[in-house]
């Protein structure tokens, strides 16, 4: 996982990685998420649902980003 241009996150599955990346967002209060084109609706709503209960403050918007490269896009601010 990449944060901020720089490899920060390492874990066998996607979920491990985003669980981390959590942790590093605890101070969020807004938390954007665009899915890539290799991403189920359900799998994104599954992920966004983990930020939602990790930051329960946080305004969670989800949207599909169909970007080819990358699973997610993650903004929080």
């Amino acid at each position: 996982g990449l944060l901020n241009g720089k490899v920060r996150f390492y874990a066998d599955t996607d979920e491990q990685c985003l669980d981390q990346m959590i942790e590093e967002m605890k101070e969020g209060s807004v938390v954007t998420i665009f899915y890539g084109e290799d991403v189920t609706e359900e799998a994104a709503t599954d992920i966004a649902a983990r930020f939602a209960a990790a930051l329960p403050m946080a305004d969670v918007t989800l949207l599909p980003g169909n970007q080819p490269v990358y699973k997610y896009i993650i903004s929080c601010e």
